[in-house]
């Protein structure tokens, strides 16, 4: 009789990829190297995951929108969990927001457009926001998380928010 660890069946698929569906051998032969495993990486991440401070940000028509406080210090990498948007209604303010990230090479700024656009309607709360998988994505020093915005109407503000690991390098 098997064991609690002994493989009784393959994933449905397995012998036909790995080429051995024809011999009725096979299955005994692969018990002694095939194995289940599993991805701990999470459970180390959970500890190191902390929430950064909320930050209103005005926005520029047509700009990247960030600041220190959501910008990876030297020494850092920061594992994004979650970022999220949130506008700040007022009369006549309105907005298209997509979330990104941006970093600076050569006095350059370089970015990523995370989400499409989002129209935030004037006089409404809006929010975008988008999850990501564990180690999905990782910035570096000097990188930071942000909003960028395509057309605005009036004075818009929106509140960043980011759930991360934070690793010391």
């Amino acid at each position: 009789m098997a064991g609690p660890l002994d493989i009784q069946r393959f994933p449905r698929g397995l012998l036909d990829i790995l080429g051995l569906k024809a011999t009725g051998d096979a299955p005994h032969l692969l018990s002694q190297e095939v194995s289940s495993s599993l991805e701990i990486t999470p459970l180390y991440l959970q500890e190191r995951r902390v929430q950064l401070p909320a930050a209103l940000l005005p926005a520029a028509a047509g700009g990247y929108q960030s600041n220190a406080g959501n910008t990876v210090p030297s020494g850092e990498m920061w594992i994004v969990n979650n970022l999220t948007v949130v506008s700040s209604p007022g009369v006549g303010v309105s907005a298209n927001v997509a979330l990104g990230y941006a970093w600076s090479t050569t006095g350059t700024l370089d970015s990523f457009v995370l989400t499409p656009y989002t129209a935030f309607p004037a006089s409404n709360t809006t929010a975008v926001g988008r999850d990501f998988e564990p180690l999905d994505l990782i910035l570096w020093p000097g990188w930071s998380v942000g909003y960028w915005t395509n057309t605005i109407a009036g004075a818009f503000q929106g509140t960043m928010r980011a759930d991360i690991c934070r690793i010391i390098l």
